[in-house]
């Protein structure tokens, strides 16, 4: 709402729409500061009722997963690819917290124990060589849609630490590590067609390690890499020498099988080399 005192006050229209322009505003000044004698005018641009007065940003609710410790093969030097060594992450993750706090659903939420299993599967078999690399798909991991059927809720952003606390014990010290923030607009949608009914989403592709999200329909089969190993992360399924597959099973890398998804398809993590 304008309130105009004084007909002097039209020659600072185009300055008024300007301020009507402004988002959830409250401006409040006095046009004498533009020394015209004739006007004398009070402009208040009306908050509209209910929304706040600051541009406060969105408010946050996060799960977090810290101090993950497990040991893998990670580095690039000749030594660190021969032996395993301690890794720590600590994880953030930006999700709805309200729906679940009212619903009682696990599935609307982390369930932090399954992304820690993730974590420490694409650790242990991706062999990464470098920290940024294994950072970055985790990143992916986290912040793309769920697959279907696996039941936690949408990332809406990601904090990342990830340490080798042991790479410089006994020369310089210090712990290296690299810390990533991203949000969602971030992950591109790289799912791709590889098969009939066979869908895979590009985590991170390094020269020497890489992992993968596959999500194969009801019905459909599809032959294991040689070289990656997987984990089930939702859905059920077979494998060609009949074993059965659920949510938390793994395969070995080497494992010369094909998986079929049964009828509510079948998501799997898979961390090895390039397919």
């Amino acid at each position: 709402n304008y309130r105009a005192q004084s007909d002097a006050t039209c020659m600072h229209l185009a300055l008024l729409s300007r301020l009507h322009a402004l988002p959830h505003s409250r401006v409040a000044f006095d046009l004498r500061q533009f020394r015209d004698p004739k006007a004398s005018c009070r402009v208040v641009c009306v908050q509209p009722r209910g929304i706040r007065m600051q541009h406060a940003p969105p408010l946050r609710d996060w799960v977090e997963l810290s101090e993950l410790r497990f040991d893998a093969i990670v580095g690039i030097r000749e030594n660190e690819q021969r032996r395993l060594q301690p890794l720590v992450v600590n994880i953030r993750m930006s999700v709805d917290i309200e729906t679940p706090a009212s619903s009682g659903s696990l599935a609307e939420t982390i369930n932090y124990a399954a992304v820690a299993k993730q974590v420490v599967f694409m650790g242990q078999h991706g062999q990464w060589r470098l920290l940024e690399s294994f950072a970055t798909s985790l990143c992916r991991l986290l912040l793309i849609d769920p697959a279907p059927g696996e039941g936690r809720a949408v990332v809406h952003a990601v904090e990342l630490r990830l340490s080798k606390p042991e790479a410089l014990r006994g020369k310089t010290g210090g712990v290296p590590s690299v810390q990533l923030k991203r949000e969602r607009a971030w992950v591109a949608d790289s799912a791709m067609t590889i098969g009939s009914g066979v869908e895979v989403n590009v985590l991170e592709e390094a020269p020497a390690s890489a992992a993968y999200r596959v999500c194969i329909a009801a019905g459909s089969s599809w032959p294991m890499p040689v070289d990656s190993a997987a984990l089930v992360l939702a859905g059920s399924g077979t494998t060609s020498d009949a074993s059965s597959l659920k949510p938390g099973d793994t395969l070995p890398h080497a494992a010369l099988v094909s998986v079929r998804a049964g009828a509510s398809g079948l998501a799997m993590l898979l961390a090895g080399r390039q397919l």
